[in-house]
């Protein structure tokens, strides 16, 4: 294994840029000999002759035209892998993984992808349709990075920001007593019957659904009928 660094290089291509050792020692700020060391120690690791020495010349050999050729590309692909490793860590490029749900695909979220991709073009970003519930599970376990689903999620390390609200509807038949109503409200429709999401895909808008009906005094009436045909994706409205 070569034991070559950075320094060697640098001082190599800075002889090989003046063909002569005085002017790049100043440049290096470093003694003659010391350079001249480094050099020599440079091309026993090669295990090449790099530079043709004379009283008064230094000639680059075949293998150290090759060499410096090499090294500045070398020194190139270094400095933009520190480039790349800060921009990294500054959140500027990467993958981003990012679970949604239906309401946010339907709602603001196409908006706020283009609006990240064109402010972090570098950045790739991977979606994925979690259940609001399940998504929970994936952030805690770092499947995903970010999460749009319903409802609080309190967690350690986890930072929750609320980025939509959405009005709740209900749809009624075209007869029933209020469909003509712009406002509703939840009581007035204690007696009714209910078809909500299947708990696969609804379980988040289920709980806060349910959570809400308890407040306002009455227990949901699921209407098993249509509740299974819902489920099972035969039932339209």
């Amino acid at each position: 294994m070569l034991r070559i660094d950075i320094h060697q290089i640098k001082a190599f291509l800075a002889v090989a840029d003046a063909l002569q050792f005085k002017g790049a020692a100043e440049r290096l700020h470093i003694t003659q000999p010391a350079l001249s060391r480094i050099v020599k120690a440079l091309e026993l690791e090669v295990g090449a002759q790099l530079l043709q020495r004379t009283t008064r010349v230094v000639e680059l050999t075949g293998a150290g035209r090759v060499f410096a050729e090499q090294s500045r590309l070398a020194l190139a692909h270094i400095e933009r892998a520190a480039v790349l490793a800060r921009r990294a860590q500054a959140g500027q490029i990467g993958n981003l993984r990012i679970a949604y749900m239906d309401f946010a695909i339907n709602g603001a979220l196409p908006e706020i992808i283009e609006a990240f991709s064109k402010n972090f073009p570098q950045i790739a970003i991977d979606l994925v349709h979690i259940p609001s519930t399940l998504q929970k599970d994936a952030i805690h376990d770092s499947s995903v990075d970010v999460g749009f689903m319903i409802g609080p999620f309190h967690a350690d390390n986890i930072e929750t920001i609320l980025f939509a609200k959405e009005k709740l509807v209900v749809l009624l038949p075209t007869e029933h007593r209020l469909a003509k109503r712009k406002t509703i409200r939840l009581r007035e429709l204690a007696k009714e019957r209910f078809v909500p999401g299947g708990p696969d895909s609804w379980e988040a808008f289920r709980q806060h659904f349910f959570a809400i009906s308890h407040t306002a005094g009455f227990l949901p009436n699921i209407d098993q009928r249509r509740y299974i045909r819902a489920c099972s994706g035969q039932y339209r409205h």
